[in-house]
């Protein structure tokens, strides 16, 4: 049933007591009254802010719709911290330079699917060889756009390349301690910080790392 067909049906002309717009009998039709008090009464006895149920939502949108928010005042908050360093603290470019010259140097070499798909055909019995050899595939294209990125911003901070739009925004990430939005678009579903995220990726990497040997 749509959202439509819950306001607009015949059982909404008829008691208003005994039809309500959802489970919770304050969301309901006012009595009919000639007295416009009696209308702006009603509607100042609604709730302030609606609750889910009142949209034909579950009520865990609420949860995320919270979440949500908070997310987003959280990096407005740290997108207007300065992003000059005073006295001796390090710079903003030196501590992105630093940061993404650590993640580079963690990050193995790409996985070596010839040698994975020799090591693992595949078979009619062994089904999880397949599995393995598209997640080599994945994290083969994951580390491509890791490094590359490293490097590039790397090389812009040294001005040896055009800060791109992409750039700044890797760039503003690291400085934050977030995931970029580059890296997370063929990365897995990860809601970890920076920090946990490269320690998460690197596990992972080790972990595929032992089974190509």
């Amino acid at each position: 049933m749509s959202l439509l067909d819950v306001y607009y049906n015949e059982k909404v002309l008829g008691d208003p007591s005994k039809y309500t717009f959802s489970d919770s009998p304050v969301y309901s039709v006012p009595p009919d009254s000639p007295v416009t008090s009696q209308y702006l009464d009603f509607i100042s006895k609604l709730p302030f802010i609606d609750a889910p149920e009142a949209f034909g939502l579950h009520e865990n949108a609420s949860i995320s719709s919270a979440l949500q928010e908070s997310e987003s005042l959280l990096s407005t908050v740290l997108s207007l911290q300065p992003r000059e360093a005073s006295g001796k603290q390090i710079s903003r470019e030196d501590s992105i330079g630093n940061l993404s010259k650590s993640i580079e140097g963690c990050l193995p070499e790409n996985f070596d699917i010839r040698i994975a798909q020799e090591k693992y055909p595949v078979k009619y019995s062994e089904s999880m060889n397949t599995v393995l050899v598209q997640e080599l595939y994945r994290f083969n294209k994951l580390l491509v756009v890791v490094k590359k990125s490293l490097h590039d911003i790397q090389k812009a901070l040294r001005g040896e390349i055009v800060m791109s739009p992409i750039l700044e925004d890797l760039g503003n990430s690291l400085y934050d301690m977030k995931v970029p939005k580059l890296w997370a678009e063929v990365a897995y579903p990860s809601l970890k910080p920076l920090g946990s995220w490269v320690k998460d990726l690197s596990q992972r990497l080790k972990f595929f790392a032992g089974l190509d040997r």
